[in-house]
């Protein structure tokens, strides 16, 4: 939120510049561009780029921009849109002289440099995940355990190289759009534990035959435990405790050959 009653609320921020430029002293606003990003002196403005683009931030508007400033700006437009002025923890967020490999939260490859995880657990995020975050092309871990967020599974699909996603205690009350994550074939790991989930199990679900890892624990699923538990031939943790599941365990269970713990206690299984 960049309104002119917000930004007067911390007028002190970036030593002062928003107490003299305004909101744009923070970031340049979608469709702008300014050198740093953001107005540090009155010499420059927030100059039109004349496109559509969402980010914030941007320090360029020429789309052929560098793989690291491409990066640089779907971070600080996530920032923005999470209500980043409230995380618990922003180092090295919005200071310009570092790289995105050292902010609080951002690992990089050490060999190529680019953004491989981001984890952020319990760090006071709140909002939409914007869909541009899943642009990074080489993201293989994403953490946002423990923030009130709201997902949307549909532009997952883009994160190819994704191994690792755990939406825990984000305040979820659905994964409709679950099945998305069948495209991706490297992901391992989801946890969607500890939120406000009810109903079936949705069929999408079982149709991520690369999961090697589970966890649907402490949530109000109902009903019972699809036969088409059978074809999750990866798995080898299946967590879900805590839930309202009944009805006998489905005998394909048993075709999970790898499976390793599997977890069901505080549900009102039979037989």
């Amino acid at each position: 939120d960049t309104s002119s009653g917000t930004c007067s609320q911390i007028s002190d921020w970036m030593g002062g510049d928003v107490r003299e430029f305004g909101c744009d002293a923070f970031l340049c606003p979608p469709g702008t561009w300014a050198p740093q990003g953001r107005l540090m002196s009155y010499d420059e403005t927030c100059e039109s780029c004349g496109d559509d683009f969402t980010l914030w931030g941007r320090t360029e508007c020429n789309g052929s921009m560098s793989n690291a400033q491409r990066e640089r700006e779907i971070l600080l437009n996530f920032y923005n849109v999470m209500g980043g002025r409230n995380w618990k923890v922003d180092d090295g967020w919005l200071e310009l002289d570092q790289e995105i490999c050292e902010w609080y939260g951002i690992g990089c490859d050490s060999t190529t440099g680019r953004v491989n995880s981001i984890i952020l657990r319990n760090n006071g995020l709140s909002g939409t995940i914007p869909t541009d975050l899943f642009d990074l092309p080489f993201l293989q871990i994403l953490n946002l355990e423990s923030n009130d967020i709201t997902f949307d599974f549909a532009p997952v699909a883009n994160a190819n190289r994704l191994k690792s996603l755990d939406l825990s205690s984000t305040g979820l009350d659905s994964i409709s759009g679950v099945r998305a994550l069948s495209s991706l074939p490297n992901l391992t790991f989801l946890s969607v534990a500890s939120n406000q989930l009810q109903g079936t199990l949705p069929q999408g679900l079982f149709e991520l035959s690369q999961l090697e890892e589970l966890n649907l624990s402490h949530n109000g699923f109902s009903g019972s435990l699809s036969s088409l538990i059978g074809g999750m031939t990866n798995l080898k943790r299946f967590v879900i405790d805590a839930n309202e599941l009944t009805g006998q365990l489905p005998p394909e269970l048993g075709n999970v050959i790898p499976l390793q713990e599997f977890s069901a206690a505080e549900n009102e299984f039979s037989g």
